[in-house]
C-alpha cells in the first residue's frame, strides 16, 4: 500500500453498516476455512466443532450489536452530520 492509499482509507468515514458488513465477510471467510479444513481432514472433529461454535457465537454477537454499531457510527450525512 502506498502512502496515498493509506490516507484515503483513513479519510473515509466509517459507518456501522460497513463495520457490520465487513465483520460478516470475515465470518463467512472463517466459516469457509473451517469447511476447507473439514474437507481436507486437517482438524479433528472436536476441533472443527469448536471452530464452528466460535463462528456461530460471533454471528450471534454481531446480530445483537449491529443496531448499536449503526447508532454509534451513522453514515456520514445521517442525523445532521456533514
Amino acid at each position: 500500500m502506498t502512502e496515498d492509499e493509506g490516507l484515503d482509507v483513513q479519510d473515509r468515514p466509517v459507518s456501522g453498516e460497513q463495520l457490520e458488513h465487513d465483520w460478516e465477510r470475515a465470518l463467512d471467510a472463517a466459516g469457509g476455512a473451517v469447511s476447507a479444513a473439514d474437507s481436507a481432514g486437517t482438524l479433528r472433529q472436536d476441533e472443527l466443532d469448536a471452530e464452528r461454535h466460535q463462528v456461530n457465537e460471533e454471528r450471534t454477537w454481531l446480530g445483537g450489536i449491529g443496531s448499536t454499531m449503526r447508532k454509534l457510527f451513522p453514515r456520514r450525512g445521517a442525523g445532521g452530520d456533514e
